[in-house]
């Protein structure tokens, strides 16, 4: 296939999430035939070595290196898959390289927070504005809210660019039958004690303070109860002092940076999945999903994940007592419990699969 595409974002490490889809994505389109290159823009050496496969690693993406692994590029279409923080001008400079190289530029929206945050300060907002408008593509997986703030910013004549997609779970990997007794044991969990999961990072915006201070509400009603919180971030040292303020000790377990190679397991082991993100549900509430898990998210304004009361509960975002309650609820109810996560189960296998998901865009690279 005469298509060269060069993807920007990350590869694992870190780990999980963004950079996962990535990969899978990389690999998915070199096993049909695309030459795939992936400028790596965090600056962690790595290997990736597979076929129709080129890894550039940069130490970041606001250095001369990376422009001149643009400039570089033998790629015919630019396509940005990155995060939602500070990537405003990464995006101008791809899409003003791509006008400068005679290329394609395409954006994918993989974060809830993606327009959401364009609209503080005011610099990130025209940044960001001009590159969706310069772009000769842009893929987006957010719920509705969203979607509606993409085309608020996108001129009638030009909409046509814009395509919805489904987000790709891989439901061979996460899937109910995954054993997840093995980590039970690992952190000696009791077949009588319930455990549940906080799976991102460790950072503001992910809510693991408001998980911790649920935690403490709930442990008071069901003492067995474990909270386990999976990842690392710049709360750390504040979590951990939080729970000894609050003698939880016995309670929480801290497991750190999990690999992607073991975390459906981790998803399997739990009782209930917690995503309390301030702005909405992640990529990791599909996979708990897919593994038959009921998922507590908090109600935000963008990317809505769970359907309430269906596969999940929804709480009042940031509200503690709302979080605990729902989380109780679940607990109290086995077989209601059990019943959203087929639901939420069959909702993930209707989804796209990543080999279908490649096809699409193959399909909208060779539109372009």
């Amino acid at each position: 296939m005469n298509l060269r595409i060069s993807l920007i974002g990350v590869v694992p490490p870190p780990i999980g999430g963004i950079s996962i889809y990535v990969k899978q994505l990389a690999e998915k389109l070199a096993e049909k035939g695309v030459n795939v290159e992936i400028i790596d823009i965090m600056g962690v050496k790595k290997e990736l070595k597979r076929e129709n496969i080129k890894l550039v690693v940069v130490k970041s993406w606001h250095t001369k290196e990376f422009v001149n692994a643009l400039l570089k590029s033998q790629a015919k279409i630019l396509h940005a898959n990155v995060g939602s923080y500070r990537v405003d001008p990464l995006l101008l400079l791809m899409a003003l390289t791509s006008r400068l190289r005679n290329k394609k530029f395409v954006i994918t929206n993989l974060g809830g927070s993606f327009v959401e945050l364009m609209e503080r300060p005011i610099y990130r907002k025209i940044l960001r504005i001009i590159a969706l408008n310069l772009a000769d593509g842009i893929i987006t997986f957010s719920a509705r809210a969203e979607r509606r703030k993409i085309l608020e910013v996108i001129p009638p004549k030009k909409r046509g660019k814009i395509c919805f997609l489904l987000l790709p779970t891989d439901t061979k990997k996460f899937n109910p039958k995954v054993d997840g007794a093995i980590i039970r044991k690992k952190y000696n969990i009791k077949d009588n004690q319930d455990l549940v999961i906080f799976g991102s990072h460790l950072e503001r915006i992910y809510a693991p303070d408001c998980f911790i201070k649920a935690a403490s509400i709930v442990a008071k009603k069901r003492p067995n109860t474990i909270f386990m919180l999976l990842g690392d971030g710049t709360l750390r040292k504040e979590l951990v002092q939080m729970v000894r303020q609050m003698n939880l000790e016995k309670n929480v377990i801290f497991c750190g940076v999990i690999p992607f190679d073991d975390i459906h397991r981790y998803y399997a082991a739990c009782d209930v999945y917690c995503d309390p993100c301030t702005l909405g549900q992640g990529i990791s509430t599909f996979e708990a999903m897919a593994c038959g898990k009921p998922v507590v998210g908090a109600h935000a304004k963008v990317q809505i994940k769970i359907r309430d009361k269906t596969d999940g509960l929804f709480f009042e975002l940031g509200n503690t007592e709302s979080l605990a309650e729902k989380i109780i609820w679940l607990l109290e109810h086995p077989d209601e419990r059990k019943q959203m996560g087929i639901n939420g189960r069959q909702r993930i296998e209707k989804c796209d699969s990543l080999e279908e998901h490649a096809q699409k865009l193959v399909e909208i690279y060779s539109q372009i």
